[in-house]
């Protein structure tokens, strides 16, 4: 694994990047996306941790975010950071009440937690819209929706076995092994958004910066890694996926 420096923030979307919400529906229902349970025990396991803070901000209103974060982080979810909700995008009461476009603006995040900035801090999610305030803080990732979810009925199993993470069977969505791979890469940049302007998400490979994730073999190389550094994590009873 790579030398930690300086410790990093991680704000994670909800729909569309960590599982999918069908739409017009009065019942509960989302679909988590494939590996989300992997990802999950890597973000919050004790040796991540020691490098790495998580928290969530989706533009959906508290009532909804609230079930989707239970849903997405289960006995995670008191080791979130913060959880934000559409009452932190700083839209005016007509804007809230409906669908509009809305921004994250990252500038928030850092004057509510002064240890970050706009060189320890990467915003996870599938609209580079959102983004566009600080877009080399941004790791883009393709939408999760339903038709993508047609793929992920072979389930999401990378085991743990005695506190240690061992993958399981494969499947053909594996954004989730990519972004483990990209966080474990990143944690010894002292600076992530120059890390990012530089091509650091496609070495170079693609040109467009936010769509790293169109090329398999950029997409495959980051899930390599991203395995890798599953493998490398120290056992630690206090995991379980």
């Amino acid at each position: 694994m790579t030398t930690v420096t300086k410790r990093k923030l991680l704000v994670l979307d909800l729909n569309g990047a960590l599982l999918f919400r069908p739409k017009h529906r009065k019942s509960r229902t989302c679909h988590p996306r494939p590996y989300l349970s992997t990802f999950t025990s890597f973000l919050f396991h004790p040796a991540t941790r020691e490098w790495l803070d998580t928290m969530v901000w989706s533009s959906a209103q508290p009532k909804n975010v609230g079930w989707m974060v239970e849903r997405a982080f289960g006995q995670h979810v008191d080791k979130l950071k913060l959880v934000w909700t559409r009452d932190q995008m700083g839209l005016s009461k007509a804007e809230y009440g409906r669908k509009t476009q809305t921004t994250k603006d990252l500038s928030r995040v850092w004057a509510s937690l002064g240890d970050f900035n706009g060189k320890n801090t990467i915003l996870l999610d599938d609209s580079p819209s959102k983004a566009r305030l600080q877009p080399y803080n941004h790791i883009c990732v393709e939408e999760y929706t339903r038709s993508a979810r047609g793929a992920a009925e072979k389930g999401d199993d990378l085991v743990a076995k005695m506190g240690s993470l061992s993958l399981g069977v494969d499947d053909d969505d594996e954004t989730l092994l990519a972004v483990i791979g990209i966080l474990d890469c990143i944690k010894s940049e002292d600076d992530v958004a120059k890390w990012v302007e530089g091509g650091g998400l496609s070495s170079g490979k693609v040109a467009e910066v936010s769509q790293w994730y169109t090329n398999p073999d950029i997409l495959r190389d980051w899930a390599k890694l991203g395995k890798q550094a599953l493998d490398a994590l120290p056992q630690a009873e206090s995991v379980a996926v």
